[in-house]
């Protein structure tokens, strides 16, 4: 009797409760690919409302147990998510999404936001560090700018590179290197002399440890993020000239004792030695009168000129020639002679910026000269025709 009923009530059974059995045992099969028709592995699949779900495989693949008319959400960190219905047999594309790629950052440990993901930067005003002051070095022009941020320049070398420091001296290498990281646009650059301050756009200072979850050990002193320029759909197109002309003069000049003063040190080093001090050929203790008769024969430094050859001790003249040795003791003006009184410094600098997906023909007979300013041609994103 207890069967009988059974079977009779699974008889009475509604089409719709029969339906819903059949559907709840259906597996669908698919797989995800990209935009250029390759597979994207570890693409989280779930059916919208409950908590049934899974991912992809190697191959892009998936099976999922759902009914065949449920509706299912697709999601991959970099690309839009996609809702559609099931169905055996299904091949979902998925499109990039690049504003998500931009504020999403993947670390060893999870994905976090950039806003979220350090605790302390420094944004830098562009306008006031680089466009208020004609200062071609970006790492000159960032001296007092940043909160934190020390830059020494140790020498006038050109090719030398000034000292920055934002979390004080380390010793990551054996040269005690302590400079932070300096990445332009997402590739990390040595120099950042090498920088054209017209290029940049934006300038960013990661001055806490937690910056080394992204760039690794070498942003343990801090990360510089430097972007440039680029042109965008809808602006127009910009031409843009920057000249500066100055004067340079020395703030600071070596001043030289005189020749007397500089012989009678050196003996005096000479005497607590036990030695003495010659210089080509020219022995000091020997000289030493014939500078001091020059002095007293004199008013002051000598400018440039023509040597004068000596006779005597009466009248030295710049030079003389004892017993084949020639003694020279007249005091030059060294400042005067090697250093100018000033120095003439100019820069140029040009910039096209034209929007994505402009065609441009520069046309026949422009000057040299206006070629050579227009040097930076910032055609990012698209194709230009030129």
């Amino acid at each position: 009797m207890a069967s009988g009923t059974t079977c009779s009530t699974a008889m009475a059974a509604s089409p719709s409760q029969i339906m819903s059995v059949t559907q709840s045992s259906t597996i669908v099969k698919g797989q995800i690919v990209d935009a250029e028709g390759e597979p994207i592995v570890g693409a989280t699949v779930v059916e919208i409302g409950t908590t049934r779900g899974t991912v992809t495989d190697l191959d892009g693949k998936f099976q999922l147990n759902s009914p065949a008319n449920a509706k299912l959400r697709i999601t991959y960190v970099g690309y839009k998510t996609v809702e559609t219905k099931a169905h055996d047999g299904m091949k979902v594309v998925m499109q990039n999404d690049n504003a998500q790629l931009d504020e999403i950052v993947v670390v060893g440990y999870g994905q976090q936001k950039k806003v979220n993901l350090t605790g302390s930067v420094t944004n830098v005003d562009i306008s006031k560090t680089l466009g208020g002051r004609p200062e071609q070095d970006v790492a000159k022009a960032l001296q007092g700018a940043v909160p934190g941020l020390s830059i020494v320049n140790s020498n006038g070398a050109l090719d030398s590179q000034p000292t920055m420091r934002i979390r004080g001296l380390g010793t990551l290498s054996n040269d005690q290197t302590s400079n932070p990281l300096v990445v332009v646009d997402g590739v990390p650059v040595d120099d950042l002399t090498m920088v054209n301050a017209a290029d940049i756009a934006t300038i960013s200072v990661l001055k806490d440890a937690a910056s080394t979850s992204i760039y690794g050990s070498r942003a343990a002193f801090g990360v510089i993020l430097i972007t440039t320029k680029e042109g965008k759909k809808g602006e127009k197109v910009q031409v843009k000239y920057d000249g500066h002309f100055a004067w340079d003069r020395a703030t600071v000049l070596p001043d030289y004792p005189d020749v007397p003063s500089q012989m009678e040190a050196a003996l005096r080093v000479a005497a607590r030695t036990g030695g003495d001090v010659e210089l080509f050929g020219m022995y000091f203790n020997q000289a030493l009168p014939y500078a001091k008769a020059w002095k007293e024969q004199h008013s002051g430094k000598k400018k440039y000129g023509e040597m004068i050859k000596g006779t005597g001790l009466d009248n030295v003249g710049d030079y003389m020639v004892v017993n084949g040795q020639p003694f020279y003791y007249a005091d030059y003006d060294i400042q005067d002679i090697w250093y100018d009184k000033a120095a003439p410094s100019q820069t140029h600098s040009g910039a096209l910026n034209v929007p994505s997906g402009t065609p441009i023909r520069l046309a026949k007979g422009i000057p040299a000269h206006i070629l050579l300013y227009l040097y930076v041609l910032r055609l990012q994103a698209g194709h230009h025709e030129v």
